[in-house]
């Protein structure tokens, strides 16, 4: 149950159900906000068998993990077991073993090479880890190599306990893998268990938390993974990892489905069964158990209304079942499924009655927080002001951990409501968060119940209650289609760039190195500075920028904070019009692997003056007056690493730019809703630009220009996504060269020479369609992480006749030749970040000939 499945509200579900040779379809509604998922369900006589592989073991190092929730402690329980038989004592048979005990505790067990005769090394937690009714992340480490080794056992992301290990390496045992119990010798699991990882390799305490919180990005090393959700014909278990270490169900093992569904605060119709607790509904529960075999497959639904609040899950009609397979019509096995219909009666309750979430409720939630998709995770935050007292702290403990800042910020707007014997550990958390708002957030959260703040109070600060956020909404000057990061155009007002070393190489520099200093907010208003100083060998010159600006945060936090800033800085550097075409970091190395250098380069001397707006996060304006002197750079570097082989002979001269005096007014205008910003899945980011130059301002060059740059992203389906970008740019007046308009080739439209059409007026599109292939189809494919997409790239540029005319040429777009247009396909990683491209154009270049296929080799998303 990896992925909990989102039912949306409203939606119909259908389900084929058999009596005999009777075949009905069962039409449903799924509840508001349900979500589903499957883990094993184990009664103490069955188990999970994986037959032995080479892949399982790890001589030298081995992490086992799993999510479980324990009906009842007694005796001994198997979690995961592998070895060789018989299993007995001094246990020098045990390749490893992860159990609990009735006392409480998580027992790791592992026999070392060099004690095969002499039995295993153990380590337990402490007594009373372990509560029944409850469900806990254990993560189990083994390590052994030439320099020592160590046993370390985590709950919940936390180290509980550890002991030193054999350097002499991990037994291999050639026995099955077995989960939930060990054949023979009892030691069978009572419970669920779910999200079972097989590493072999021993996972470092920050990786261990990361993937308890769904936040690891390598699967490097992951050699079984069990999320109970799919099932292949023989009815076993599919091994998620790709490694095709299928589990065999044996004896009492079977598949439960759970499911909750809250509905919203002012919901009345409920199941009415028990007395109420907490002030608000009691709920029910239906678990689902599903036992798949080759020949059966039997569900049973049962419904309970049981005497301590527990989640709502359905309202009548109810479906029974999730399908874990596809079976053809021909083969359609006969299944069991006894209607269940709840009675639906209005409440006499207040209408602000609330059905709290228990313990399996806050583990799905738990597994909807990890989800790939932004909206799950944050339907699934609608949901924290609903925690029972017994779970908030473990839901929104993670919550204020998430990468996802709206999961964040709905987990801190919920302290406020928090049981007071959790609030002090959860207002502690947030308060040491990255995130300016969620601290704002705690802060409003202490106040209001009467908390003190600060080193002689309740509760001490880890951090600056405001200082620079990394939160993705705080960037007002992303810039990238026309204005580098770091340059007078003004760094990234919001975002948090790292302090260190800077290093880039291009033709006009060479390798360049140097130090960054970012501006930072480290309170409610004052002054922040910021700086860099960078130094080119083989240009032998000196880059630098240098600032400071007043700023002020205003506006109230629970409905997002406002950032003003008034600002003034200092610069020398070497600049360019490029980088929405791709990075600065994926130009260098193109430049130093195969002397490709995308961007064309001019010098930039001046400074400028600037008020900055970010309005709640999502709307940014700057205003700025800029003077700068322009000149041209030559082409200087030759060193590159693979271009005499794959690459250029040489570098490409670096184009002359008209030189001089460029004083402007400037503004800028940002909307952005994206869900991520490096490969967000939602949203719009749509970014304006109109800047005026020369006439009463003087300077060298008198021109106006206009800008706008948007695009949408789509999620279309499970794993898909359609991206669009239009953009569009005119000017009135006679522009400096090194401010024309250029489109082909890589980052506008693929398939052409770089920068092939030039002109003053320009219309660009670009759509494409992107399929991850592992969301979309399973982990069943022979690769991993591999993702598909086709494109379309549409592009025209043009000169004006009429320089006083902005508009001249847009309405004459539609006729034949004006646009250049290419189609294609790109495979690459799963996100896109990293791919080939592959892209044919369909019109004629500027040599008049056509062209066939070309490749490209990217490093980030075109856009």
């Amino acid at each position: 149950m990896t992925h909990s499945q989102q039912v949306a509200p409203g939606a119909v579900r259908a389900a084929i159900v058999t009596w005999g040779f009777l075949v009905a379809i069962q039409l449903t509604v799924a509840p508001a906000s349900a979500f589903t998922g499957h883990a094993l369900g184990l009664q103490g006589s069955g188990h999970v068998e994986i037959d032995d592989s080479p892949l399982l073991h790890g001589s030298d190092g081995l992490t086992l993990s799993a999510w479980f929730r324990v009906d009842q402690l007694r005796g001994w329980q198997a979690l995961m077991w592998k070895g060789d038989m018989p299993d007995r004592h001094p246990w020098y048979n045990r390749e490893f073993g992860l159990f609990i005990e009735e006392s409480g505790y998580v027992h790791l067990c592992s026999t070392p090479v060099s004690r095969q005769r002499r039995g295993q090394l153990y380590v337990n937690t402490p007594g009373g880890t372990i509560r029944p009714g409850q469900w806990f992340h254990v993560t189990a480490v083994v390590s052994s190599d030439a320099k020592g080794g160590v046993m370390r056992i985590y709950v919940n992301g936390e180290l509980s306990a550890s002991r030193p290990y054999d350097r002499s390496g991990l037994k291999n045992s050639t026995g099955p893998l077995w989960l939930g119990g060990i054949p023979q010798t009892g030691a069978g699991f009572h419970g669920m268990i779910d999200d079972v990882k097989i590493w072999r390799r021993a996972l470092a305490g920050e990786e261990v938390r990361q993937q308890m919180h769904g936040q690891m990005t390598t699967t490097s090393g992951l050699m079984a993974h069990y999320t109970f959700d799919q099932v292949d014909l023989q009815g076993d278990l599919v091994d998620q990892s790709g490694h095709r270490h299928r589990g065999h169900l044996v004896g009492d093992a079977h598949l439960r489905t759970l499911q909750v569904a809250v509905p919203p605060v002012a919901t009345v119709a409920f199941p009415v069964a028990t007395p109420l607790a907490y002030g608000g509904v009691p709920a029910t529960t239906t678990t689902t158990t599903t036992t798949m075999r080759a020949d059966e497959s039997t569900t049973t639904t049962t419904t309970t209304s049981p005497t301590t609040p527990v989640v709502p899950v359905v309202s009548a009609p109810l479906y029974a079942t999730v399908p874990l397979v596809s079976i053809p019509i021909a083969t359609v096995p006969q299944v069991t499924m006894p209607q269940a219909t709840v009675r639906v009666e209005p409440i006499k309750q207040e209408p602000e009655s609330i059905a709290w979430i228990d313990a399996d409720g806050a583990y799905l939630l738990l597994k909807a927080l990890r989800n790939d998709d932004s909206g799950t995770r944050r339907r699934a935050a609608d949901a924290f002001d609903r925690l029972s007292p017994e779970v908030e702290s473990q839901v929104l403990s993670v919550a204020l951990r998430s990468d996802d800042a709206i999961v964040r910020r709905r987990a801190a707007s919920a302290l406020e409501g928090v049981d007071p014997d959790n609030f002090r550990s959860l207002a502690e958390l947030a308060l040491a968060s990255d995130d300016v708002l969620v601290r704002r957030e705690a802060a409003d959260a202490l106040d209001r119940r009467s908390y003190a703040v600060g080193s002689g109070g309740a509760i001490d600060i880890a951090k600056p209650l405001l200082s620079a956020s990394t939160a993705s909404t705080f960037r007002p000057q992303r810039y990238s289609g026309w204005a580098q990061k770091w340059s007078a155009q003004r760094p990234d007002v919001w975002d948090d760039p790292p302090e260190g070393l800077l290093a880039k190489y291009n033709r006009v520099d060479g390798v360049g190195l140097g130090w960054r200093l970012p501006q930072r907010y480290d309170n409610y208003q004052g002054l922040a500075h910021f700086g860099e100083l960078m130094y080119g060998f083989d240009s032998e010159q000196w880059r630098y920028q240098v600032g400071g600006e007043v700023f002020t945060f205003y506006g109230p936090p629970h409905h997002g904070a406002h950032l003003a800033a008034f600002g003034i800085e200092a610069h020398d550097l070497t600049d360019t019009q490029d980088g929405w075409l791709l990075s600065e970091e994926e130009n260098s190395l193109a430049a130093a692997l195969l002397r490709r250098d995308y961007y064309d380069h001019f010098r930039r001397v001046g400074g400028s003056l600037y008020s900055a707006h970010n309005i709640g996060g999502v709307l940014q304006v700057t205003g700025r007056y800029a003077r700068d002197d322009f000149e041209s750079l030559e082409q200087i570097s030759e060193w590159s690493l693979f271009g005499d082989r794959w690459g250029e002979a040489s570098f490409a001269a670096n184009p002359q730019i008209d030189e001089g005096i460029i004083a402007s007014l400037r503004l800028d205008v940002q909307l952005d809703t994206r869900d991520e910003t490096s490969s967000p899945n939602r949203g719009w980011l749509i970014n304006g630009l109109a800047e005026r130059s020369g006439g009463f301002l003087e300077g060298d060059h008198t021109f106006k220009r206009y800008l706008i740059d948007l695009r949408r992203y789509q999620p279309v389906g499970r794993g898909s996504r359609f991206d669009l970008r239009l953009r569009g740019a005119t000017a009135k007046g006679r522009m400096p060269s090194q401010y024309r308009y250029r489109i082909g080739g890589l980052g506008s439209v693929r398939g052409y020479d770089d920068k092939a059409f030039a002109g003053d007026r320009v219309a660009l599109l670009n759509a494409q369609y992107w399929l991850d292939m592992d969301q979309h189809w399973g982990s069943g494919l022979p690769v991993d992480g591999v993702g598909l997409g086709v494109f379309f790239d549409a592009g025209a540029v043009w000169s004006a006749q009429n320089l006083s005319d902005p508009f001249e040429g847009f309405e004459q777009l539609t006729s034949e030749g004006d646009f250049k247009r290419s189609v294609g396909l790109s495979l690459g990683s799963s996100d896109g970040s990293v791919r080939f491209d592959f892209a044919r154009p369909l019109d004629k270049g500027p040599d008049g000939q056509e062209d066939g296929w070309r490749m490209l080799a990217r490093i980030s998303r075109t856009f």
